[in-house]
């Protein structure tokens, strides 16, 4: 697992408490972080992931340099991003604007993309860039953040999608074209998932564990899943749970929290949430018109 998260040394304490969020999967890791107040800080940070990071900061005054070569001193990063390759070192000091501010910040091993295309990228250049634009990248990283940095426990199999698809689509301003996969899942591959799906519903299902039921990489899972259903592996994972939640709440008196727990959602709330999202009413409702 590549080695993760900025050092920060602050300079004024926080009149809140500054909040920083680690998730890990299979070959990378993501870091939300919030920060408050108009303070000064240094940072710093080398190690043996690539480095990938969407900007939501405003400063007064500051500086990076990324071995001692690359510098800048731009004050308005707010969706802006920055990569940084393997083993090179950041370091750098900033004062903050004030208020809440932050960045999602994505440490991904080198040979991810590779292992995932299932192809080499000879033709990728590992080279930094600082503050660069990318909209649909800068998207990406912004629903990711919000998926981790939720109140509630986090999807992970939204957030595993994300960070991964984040990392393919920097590639692109690597030198290095993504062609869409055209396959689509066969129909073994069909009824693996479905059976696994059927199997597993009640409790937390990764990317990671779908493709690896269609000896697939998370990569061509995903869009030939996609091509076959369309709908994403996330969207048709909570299309099944909802389904359950629906049937139970039809034709049983089992409690709310209990369905919960059987259709693999970490809370009653969260169940709620998403079923009147999908159905349009609440549980309760629709229990009631049911019967």
């Amino acid at each position: 697992m590549p080695n993760t998260g900025l050092t920060l040394t602050f300079q004024d304490d926080s009149p809140q408490t500054d909040q920083f969020i680690t998730r890990s999967w299979k070959g990378f890791s993501v870091e939300c972080a919030k920060l408050h107040g108009a303070r000064a800080f240094e940072y710093a940070w080398q190690g043996n992931a690539n480095y990938l990071a969407l900007h939501d900061i405003a400063l007064v005054d500051g500086e990076i340099a990324i071995e001692n070569e690359f510098r800048a001193n731009r004050l308005d990063l707010r969706n802006r991003l920055t990569f940084v390759p393997h083993e090179m070192r950041v370091a750098g000091w900033s004062r903050l604007a004030g208020e809440e501010q932050g960045y999602t910040a994505v440490f991904f091993d080198p040979d991810l993309a590779e292992a995932e295309l299932e192809r080499p990228l000879l033709r990728v250049t590992s080279r930094p860039l600082l503050y660069f634009e990318h909209a649909q990248l800068s998207h990406t990283l912004c629903r990711l953040d919000q998926i981790v940095s939720a109140p509630e426990e986090h999807d992970a199999l939204a957030a595993e999608t994300l960070g991964l698809l984040a990392v393919l689509q920097l590639y692109p301003s690597l030198g290095l074209s993504i062609e869409p996969a055209s396959g689509q899942l066969s129909l073994a591959q069909q009824q693996r998932t479905a059976e696994f799906l059927h199997a597993n519903l009640h409790s937390s299902v990764s990317l990671s564990d779908l493709a690896a039921v269609t000896g697939l990489s998370r990569f061509h899972f995903a869009r030939s899943f996609s091509r076959t259903y369309g709908r994403s592996p996330h969207q048709h994972v909570l299309m099944h749970r909802i389904g359950l939640v629906a049937t139970l709440l039809a034709t049983t008196d089992v409690p709310l929290a209990e369905i919960s727990v059987r259709a693999g959602f970490t809370s009653p709330a969260r169940l709620s949430t998403a079923f009147r999202r999908m159905v349009g009413r609440s549980p309760r409702s629709f229990r009631q018109a049911a019967r």
